[in-house]
């Protein structure tokens, strides 16, 4: 719970004034019979309420006030009562007491709070539900249940009173997020999402370790940090792996992997489909402390020599071409990303970057069923086939 308003208003268009009996301060509105008794229905000029407030009139209740359309109707008294007993100028006071933001799943709770001895009190919701009584609750909000919420009272003698108070019910949950950090030496400092007011990390047993932004974790396994702002609760699910097992290329979704027959190493073709075409790349790394991307300088070296295989020689030179986790291929050749993992752990991953000069297309011609058929394309093409996103088969 967040924010606490309390609100006052005065009821200057339910005070009922000093009724003269037919004089230019009343006017009769109505005459009735209940019960063999006639009574007629007296209001002050001018005293108007919003329609949506209007009270239905009760047939037989002569002490109760009714508002009929938009006038309201101060009181019914018997036709031989003298008007002038009835009434008196006087503001009404009242407040709503209770916090009016809440996040998903709580207990709303407002009190109405007046000196006045009222008949009724009563809560219209914003679904436009009625429950009698000076405090409310409702248990268990959604986002349905923000909105107005209004008091409307009457008393004995025909004086009512309306008041409102705005709701505001936030959302809780978000999607849970997932990474891999990767543990080298003694520990890894793992950081948890910035701008939350706090933090609480758990072991892969649900034990609490720790309560800050950041943490030391030393052993592998699987670990969370719930991270709260206001209402928002964010849930991380962090697997922590050793840096002897850090197999997986991390360009693998980018492109086609082979596997170098001579070291078992990944390597990542990246298509690049047309002239002039680009790829963007971003690898999601977290918690290490730099990652470069180079190219070869394929005039420095002969290469590997071997299908499959990326140019590993001592003799070859990189040239640096970007800094960080994101990156664009516009340029085709052979290249390396080399992650800098904390204490002195580091990874080249090799990629190629290709370029394909055709224009994929679909030619439709006659089919001849007693002849057998094949779609063959280049390697290249299959892979811009994939990538496209405006193919129908």
């Amino acid at each position: 719970m967040i924010k606490k308003l309390q609100f006052f208003a005065v009821a200057f268009l339910f005070s009922i004034p000093v009724l003269q009996a037919l004089s230019a301060a009343t006017m009769e509105v109505a005459r009735s019979v209940h019960g063999g008794t006639e009574y007629k229905s007296v209001t002050s000029p001018g005293l108007r309420i919003p329609d949506k407030y209007s009270v239905a009139p009760e047939a037989c209740n002569p002490n109760r006030g009714v508002a009929s359309g938009s006038l309201f109707t101060g009181i019914r008294i018997p036709d031989d009562t003298n008007v002038t007993a009835v009434g008196k100028d006087r503001f009404l006071m009242g407040t709503i007491t209770g916090e009016t933001v809440y996040c998903t799943g709580e207990t709303l709770q407002l009190a109405f709070d007046s000196t006045e001895d009222w008949e009724y009190v009563e809560w219209i919701l914003p679904d436009f539900t009625i429950i009698p009584g000076y405090h409310l609750e409702v248990p268990n909000l959604t986002a349905a249940n923000a909105g107005e919420y209004i008091v409307r009272t009457h008393d004995f003698v025909g004086n009512g009173y309306i008041t409102s108070v705005i709701v505001t019910v936030q959302p809780t949950a978000m999607p849970v997020q997932q990474r891999t950090v990767v543990l080298c030496g003694p520990g890894v400092q793992v950081t948890a999402i910035a701008g939350y007011s706090s933090y609480v990390w758990k072991n892969n047993l649900g034990t609490p370790i720790g309560n800050n932004q950041q943490i030391t974790l030393t052993t592998a396994g699987n670990y969370t940090v719930t991270a709260t702002r206001n209402c928002e609760v964010l849930t991380e699910e962090i697997t922590v792996i050793p840096f002897v097992e850090m197999t997986t290329h991390p360009l693998a979704a980018f492109g086609e992997t082979v596997t170098c027959p001579n070291d078992g190493e990944e390597l990542v073709t990246i298509v690049l489909c047309s002239a002039g075409d680009s790829r963007h790349i971003t690898i999601p790394i977290t918690d290490v402390q730099n990652i470069i991307w180079e190219q070869l300088d394929e005039s420095s070296c002969s290469g590997s020599g071997l299908e499959n295989c990326a140019a590993k020689d001592p003799e070859c030179m990189w040239i640096e071409r970007a800094v960080g986790n994101s990156f664009t291929a516009t340029t085709t050749g052979q290249w390396r990303v080399t992650i800098y993992y904390q204490n002195g752990c580091f990874k080249p991953y090799y990629f190629n970057v290709s370029s394909n000069t055709m224009n994929p297309g679909v030619v439709v011609t006659p089919v001849d069923c007693t002849v057998s058929a094949a779609i063959k394309g280049p390697f290249i093409l299959s892979i811009c086939l994939r990538q496209a996103t405006n193919i129908k088969w």
